[in-house]
């Protein structure tokens, strides 16, 4: 039987690359403004971290929601 060599992920280079990645699990590691590592993160901690009320993305989402009953349209 055939083996298939597993390819190596390639490192993010966008924001939108770590944002894909930390959506599939994964956790990037940086420092000095440079990707050094990414990790493959257990489940529980990517749940508690989803679950955690000061993330950037329910921040966001709240802003919009403000937005919305003050009346304020964009454009």
């Amino acid at each position: 039987m055939l083996k298939l060599k597993k390819l190596k992920m390639p490192m993010p280079v966008t924001i939108n690359d770590c944002l894909l990645l930390y959506q599939m699990g994964y956790a990037t590691i940086i420092h000095d403004g440079k990707v050094v590592g990414v990790v493959k993160e257990d489940k529980k901690k990517r749940l508690e971290s989803r679950t955690n009320t000061n993330s950037i993305v329910s921040l966001m989402q709240w802003s919009v929601k403000e937005d919305d009953l003050n009346g304020s349209k964009s454009g």
